[in-house]
């Protein structure tokens, strides 16, 4: 590769969670001014954490991250390895993914039927059509397509088939890694990487984030959502805060919700066609409950309807220390849109609302209720559409606006997990310098990585 140009520029990054922070990082390394915005009162955005004066840590979400991660971050000493397993909740009984299945002979052939067949049917178009011939009919109409549909509040045979290459497991090869990792117990390599092993922070994913706001030379504003993007042939002359002060920079990079970002952009018109794209919203409910331990993984996802939540975790069965010694906190989450009855609801009524299912699941009594907390975002998926499907896939870091660049989860409409969005960030920051430079780039991660930052299972 040839030798890049030593330019300092002054960049402005929309949003401080793990994509924004991590760019920040990087851009700061290659000899740029970088200012971080973000509209929440703290880091962390989709990841953030929160404790509370009874012992009891709250992540948004279980993340884990593998131990490659955790090295680059100068973290991995901090983390422990985890026995990470996960469970679905079908007809009365909990499954271990994906192995699990082999135990209920009707899934067992289900599967094995459509292993068999698969190569002798139309390639599919849709998830739909994809899950029932990777999966079979039986299996699929069980488990994943309703869990899919769920989540997404979309029919399976209106998404894009892009969701299975992101997330779902289509070969053998993974199906005998998953039964390695029973046997030893829960840790194990990633068959795609070896050496890498799935770890979490000792003290939560606020770890992860305190090491990257120590970048030396790093500006973050907090409470500094964005009201409007000027722009003139094209590029971005200015940005105006919600405050009312104006931000200016060399080169923008935005991690915020794309159909928001589209919204900001002035004059109109310029990245309309960006206004198509939907996010999921979700509702997380925390429960402190007065009870050593409830799940059996990490989490157990629940795809029948007759639940109003998706998935369950649990913290402190990745670390022990999320939470005091004979208590636990679990995390509920509802799929829903911004807006309806689920979104509407305040934490006791969203309790009452789900209680009956808790106790019927776990025998959870009100009297084993120490407290509770609720947690809303309002973007936090992007909705894969098949009738979507061309203008997500022409997604990428740069823009039609010469100085804008995109990257993450909400910034480039893809899903991400944590590793996933790393990359992203990666990517963005090595799109930004070889504009910087004038210099064509050399690769694309979002053409071969999946949601983990891994090679795609399927290939076209």
């Amino acid at each position: 590769m040839a030798q890049l140009k030593n330019q300092s520029k002054k960049i402005a990054i929309f949003g401080a969670g793990i994509t924004g922070l991590s760019a920040a990082r990087e851009l700061i390394r290659l000899g740029h001014e970088v200012h971080v915005y973000e509209t929440l009162p703290y880091v962390g955005g989709l990841a953030a954490t929160f404790k509370d004066d009874d012992g009891f840590t709250y992540d948004n979400g279980p993340r884990f991250i593998f131990s490659t991660l955790a090295e680059k971050l100068g973290i991995l000493e901090d983390c422990v390895p985890v026995k990470y397993f996960e469970h679905l909740h079908v007809e009365g009984r909990d499954y271990l993914f994906p192995f699990g299945f082999a135990y209920n002979p009707r899934f067992a052939l289900s599967v094995g039927l459509a292993f068999l067949t698969r190569y002798f049917l139309p390639k599919p178009v849709d998830l739909g059509a994809f899950l029932k011939t990777y999966y079979g009919p039986y299996f699929s109409s069980k488990t994943l397509a309703p869990l899919i549909e769920k989540w997404s509040g979309v029919a399976s045979n209106e998404m894009s088939i892009d969701f299975a290459s992101r997330l779902l497991p289509t070969n053998l090869s993974y199906i005998v890694h998953c039964l390695v990792k029973k046997i030893r117990g829960g840790i194990t390599e990633d068959y795609y990487k070896k050496g890498r092993y799935i770890v979490y922070p000792k003290t939560s994913n606020a770890k992860i984030f305190e090491a990257l706001c120590e970048t030396k030379g790093l500006q973050i504003s907090l409470s500094s959502g964005i009201r409007s993007i000027e722009t003139n042939n094209r590029h971005v002359t200015s940005v105006t805060l919600e405050s009312g002060n104006s931000v200016t920079a060399d080169y923008y990079l935005s991690t915020m919700p794309i159909n928001n970002l589209a919204k900001q952009i002035s004059p109109h018109g310029i990245l309309d066609h960006w206004l198509k794209l939907q996010y999921r919203s979700i509702v997380i409910l925390f429960i402190k409950l007065n009870k050593p331990k409830i799940l059996d993984g990490l989490w157990t996802w629940f795809p029948e309807t007759k639940f109003p939540f998706y998935r369950i975790a649990e913290y402190k069965n990745a670390v022990p220390g999320l939470a005091p010694n004979d208590k636990t906190l679990i995390s509920v989450e509802h799929a829903c849109q911004e807006g309806d009855n689920i979104w509407t609801m305040n934490q006791e009524e969203l309790f009452s609302y789900i209680f009956d299912d808790l106790h019927q699941l776990y025998g959870i009594k009100t009297r084993d209720v120490l407290g509770l907390d609720i947690n809303r975002c309002a973007h936090a998926y992007p909705v894969l559409r098949k009738e979507t499907e061309d203008l997500q896939r022409s997604l990428k870091h740069t823009t039609p606006i010469d100085n804008l660049f995109l990257a993450g989860r909400t910034g480039m409409f893809q899903y991400r997990m944590t590793e996933g969005s790393y990359d992203s960030a990666m990517d963005c920051a090595s799109a930004i310098e070889h504009y910087i430079n004038d210099q064509p780039l050399e690769t694309n991660s979002e053409l071969f990585r999946d949601a983990y930052g891994r090679p795609l299972v399927i290939h076209e």
